[in-house]
């Protein structure tokens, strides 16, 4: 009668217990149907029954809890990258002919900016100027900012005419999102269609772009050592997409993607007792692709440094860092080897060879004359390098034909020039970004532009300091004399090279 009693016992546990429940949710019931064939004939009592009863729903209780959980995990999408290499066409007669796929110039004219400095808009009219453009990871989503203060997300979808030609994929603007104030920058996650974004006197916000709208999807604070709140001017996503990097004034902060609130860790850029420190606003970011937790960081002083979430601290620093000229844009090679910078008002966009971080590598030679952030990008298998400039070219560099020089003993910088020019805009070409997918390539155009010396003098009454400018810094071309906002070209273009 005790052997009876302890083995229904150890049937009741087996059952009850987390061990049936870890069966069940795996698909075994080997043992379960065992037990069953071991308590056969044996007569079923109203208290087991109730224990069964309550089991049998807690199962399908945790059976909906996983099959609510299957649902509402993110599944990273599988991309089909450009992986050969595509060579461009050596015909100089494409790119001079070439015209835009596509242009999107309706949401940047007059009407749609805030009405800032009205005592000179009377002689410059409005001009919302495009600042930057970015593609998503996937190619499906363009995201733009511009002076107005708005980020404009553009979903890439196909599109059918009304004559019956074949379909073809375009531009549609979907959202559009209000910032309070100038916006710093905005990137993409690299496998999800989330991208962050900051401004003056905000968090880091992260949205999601979708066909239903663009939602809030996370915050990130930078709360500094007086436990305010700091406005990040950089950012930056890590290779696997789990930390979020923000560059900020004398230091660096990474976030937890999958915890939004305050930073993880804080890496100072400046520090009275090293000789390695970068002073002043952190401008650019760019992660190493080959060395996880290695990165490079920018700063509006003109430095540039290597750091590593090992080390906490800057392990080296690239180039003479004699802080003349704000560098306003990193990019790695796909090797990890090069790093290329580009400075604001600068005529070329170096390149460093970070195993020899003293030397300088190269320098494409374009044209910058504006303080304006003019964006470059490397194609995914470094065969080109594509520039905007500010004299309206798209260039294109073919770095197949530089010559490498690194067994010289003694290396000497090289001058590059562009081989293909393809004329955009009679404006600046700032923002530029390639198509992850396809052969197209987004460029934002326009520029800010000043009254010119004779409408300065009717707005200021001491006018000596004005008279002894220089006229070759006056800068007055057909396109700044305009200040008309319907004449300037402030707009997107897409590109196709096939």
């Amino acid at each position: 009668m005790d052997n009876s009693f302890s083995q229904r016992k150890r049937q009741m546990i087996t059952k009850s217990g987390i061990g049936f429940l870890l069966q069940h949710m795996r698909g075994s019931t080997h043992e379960t149907n065992s037990t069953d064939d071991e308590s056969e004939g044996e007569p079923s009592s109203p208290k087991r029954d109730k224990i069964d009863q309550e089991l049998n729903i807690d199962l399908i209780k945790n059976e909906d809890i996983l099959q609510e959980n299957a649902e509402n995990q993110v599944v990273i999408p599988k991309l089909t990258k450009i992986s050969e290499d595509l060579s461009l066409p050596s015909d100089e007669s494409f790119y001079s002919n070439l015209k835009p796929f596509q242009e999107i110039s309706d949401c940047f004219k007059e009407g749609t900016t805030p009405n800032f400095d009205t005592h000179i808009r009377r002689f410059t009219g409005e001009n919302n100027y495009v600042r930057s453009c970015k593609w998503s990871s996937d190619g499906n989503w363009l995201i733009s900012d511009s002076l107005d203060r708005y980020v404009r997300v553009f979903e890439f979808r196909d599109f059918l005419p009304a004559d019956g030609h074949q379909k073809q994929r375009l531009l549609h603007t979907s959202h559009k999102l209000t910032f309070g104030g100038l916006i710093y920058d905005l990137n993409w996650h690299p496998t999800l269609n989330i991208f962050a974004t900051t401004n003056k006197g905000s968090p880091i916000h992260c949205w999601s772009a979708s066909v239903d709208g663009t939602k809030l999807f996370s915050s990130f604070r930078g709360i500094n050592d007086k436990d305010e709140l700091d406005s990040a001017y950089s950012l930056c996503f890590s290779i696997d997409g789990q930390h979020l990097f923000a560059g900020f004034k004398n230091c660096v902060r990474i976030f937890n993607f999958e915890k939004p609130g305050r930073q993880i860790n804080e890496i100072k850029t400046y520090q009275k007792s090293t000789m390695k420190t970068q002073k002043g606003i952190i401008s650019s970011l760019a992660m190493c692709p080959t060395f996880d937790g290695v990165f490079a960081v920018a700063s509006y002083s003109g430095t540039l440094g290597l750091y590593s979430t090992q080390t906490n601290a800057c392990d080296s620093l690239i180039g003479s860092n004699d802080g003349s000229t704000p560098i306003t844009h990193l990019q790695y090679s796909s090797c990890g080897n090069l790093l290329f910078a580009g400075r604001r008002k600068s005529p070329f966009i170096q390149c460093y060879d970070v195993r020899l971080p003293t030397k300088l590598l190269y320098n494409f030679q374009r044209e910058s004359i504006t303080n304006q952030r003019i964006y470059f990008q490397l194609d995914f298998n470094d065969h080109y390098l594509y520039s905007g400039s500010s004299a309206g070219d798209l260039l294109i560099y073919d770095l197949k034909k530089c010559n490498k020089g690194l067994n010289q003993q003694e290396l000497k910088t090289e001058f590059v020039e562009p081989a293909h020019k393809i004329r955009c805009s009679e404006a600046a070409v700032t923002g530029l970004s390639l198509h992850p997918c396809e052969q197209f390539i987004a460029v934002s155009t326009g520029q800010r532009l000043f009254p010119s010396s004779l409408l300065l003098n009717q707005l200021f009454d001491d006018n000596n300091s004005l008279n002894e400018t220089k006229n070759g810094d006056d800068n007055n071309n057909e396109y700044i004399s305009r200040g008309n906002g319907s004449l300037l070209d402030n707009s997107i273009k897409l590109y196709k090279f096939d």
